[in-house]
């Protein structure tokens, strides 16, 4: 995991929170990857709708994507860039899942990731969570094949 931090003690909180956030993801360990969202989260994740709001709501996201792979699942976070200030922070990476799926199918996808954190109390929780893909302007069409350094 290649991380571009900030050098304040702020920064390395981030970042912890997104290596825990990454080895719960890989085993499934929903509860774990969702432990430092805030209650009213703000999701705009890579399917519909066009927004999503709640950490019970992106829970159970996690559980239907989850659940339709076999553990433990092939994640991967790379490119990741921390700025964090003393109240507010914004993370953004590109994420990768390379999974078996139950139906026996594989899933290979990379996708561009931005949370932003806020600190509550000492603790930062992640506010908002931004999913996207590019697409083709040809085709109008996701361009869910693409990796870091491709173009379009």
């Amino acid at each position: 995991m290649k991380t571009s931090t900030d050098q304040s003690s702020n920064g390395s909180k981030i970042e912890t929170i997104l290596k825990r956030r990454i080895e719960a993801i890989k085993s499934q360990d929903i509860e774990n990857a969702v432990s430092n969202y805030a209650e009213n989260v703000l999701l705009f994740d890579v399917v519909g709708p066009l927004q999503k709001t709640g950490a019970q709501v992106a829970k159970q996201r996690l559980e239907e994507w989850l659940s339709t792979m076999e553990s433990p699942v092939g994640y991967e976070v790379s490119h990741i860039n921390i700025k964090a200030s003393d109240t507010i922070a914004f993370c953004s990476s590109f994420n990768h899942v390379l999974s078996n799926k139950k139906d026996g199918s594989k899933l290979d996808m990379w996708w561009r990731e931005t949370l932003c954190f806020e600190k509550n109390n000492d603790n930062w929780v992640i506010v908002q969570l931004h999913s996207s893909v590019p697409m083709d302007p040809e085709s109008g069409k996701a361009s869910v094949t693409l990796k870091p350094g491709d173009k379009i």
